[in-house]
């Protein structure tokens, strides 16, 4: 017996200390998850021949916390026009031991080291206001990688890097030297919404698109962004068919962060990292 219970307790300490990379569902992987339920409640259906209101499924392309929440029909909490819709409670982790790597993870940096991200809020309706707090603490401990200075060899390395990743995308060896404490909006929004529209000013990450690991136009590889919004809650029934939009308009802004490799790019002398805020 106790053999077992100190077999037991090495391979928790084992699992506890181990390298590895987690994270809980996000709204989006949450969205997934329910479209991947609807499709195959279709499927199963289908096969017994029973009859499918397919205008029950939102569109398979436009996946957000806002969409969720208006595909949940239940309260928690209701007195006339007030009620609390949904309360949201997050918590992602993630651990990479060499590499400064991320996919699909929303406002967590692609660093090495041990980073969490909390998240906490509330979606509350008011008649037609439609009110969503949620915001997003993300800890990291930003390790420094190991420094690749590139091919000696090769004379042009460092303009072929600029101009295919440093001038493109904001994927730093390492943001600044420092442990990084960020707080953000998150999936925060305030609009109003009816039973076939919405609008308002939102925080709250978009994906648009039908990819699996990638989307067509945007993902959850960054943070969300302020943006204005207009679109449809469910599918609009008409003679021809059925429609869904979605439109938005907003700044991306430029991170505060410097390439801390500058030193490295300024080899090519066109090769300086500058990115301008632009609307979309």
């Amino acid at each position: 017996m106790v053999k077992k219970i100190t077999v037991f307790f090495i391979l928790s300490f084992v699992s506890l200390s181990s390298f590895a990379q987690s994270a809980l569902m996000d709204d989006i992987k949450l969205m997934n998850a329910l479209r991947n339920k609807q499709v195959l409640q279709a499927f199963t259906s289908a096969d017994d021949d029973e009859d499918i209101d397919s205008t029950d499924i939102n569109s398979f392309m436009i996946r957000s916390t806002q969409a969720l929440q208006n595909l949940n029909t239940t309260h928690l909490f209701k007195y006339k026009s007030f009620s609390i819709k949904s309360l949201q409670l997050t918590y992602n982790n993630q651990n990479n031991s060499f590499l400064p790597y991320g996919s699909n993870d929303g406002n967590m940096y692609p660093s090495r080291g041990k980073q969490e991200r909390f998240s906490a809020g509330a979606n509350i309706r008011w008649g037609i206001l439609d009110v969503n707090i949620q915001p997003e603490l993300v800890k990291l401990e930003n390790i420094p990688q190991e420094l690749f200075k590139g091919n000696e060899n090769d004379r042009n390395y460092w303009t072929r890097y600029y101009y295919v990743v440093a001038n493109n995308i904001d994927d730093f060896r390492q943001f600044g030297k420092m442990p990084i404490n960020s707080i953000s909006l998150g999936q925060s929004r305030v609009g109003l919404s009816t039973k076939t529209w919405s609008a308002g000013v939102s925080n709250e990450n978009i994906w648009w698109g039908p990819g699996k690991r990638n989307s067509l136009i945007f993902t959850n590889n960054a943070g969300g962004f302020r943006h204005y919004y207009l679109n449809s809650v469910e599918p609009i029934k008409s003679s021809i068919g059925i429609f869904e939009f979605s439109v938005i308009s907003g700044i991306l802004d430029t991170t505060k962060y410097t390439d801390i490799d500058q030193d490295l790019l300024n080899v090519c002398i066109p090769c300086k990292v500058f990115k301008k805020s632009f609307w979309v």
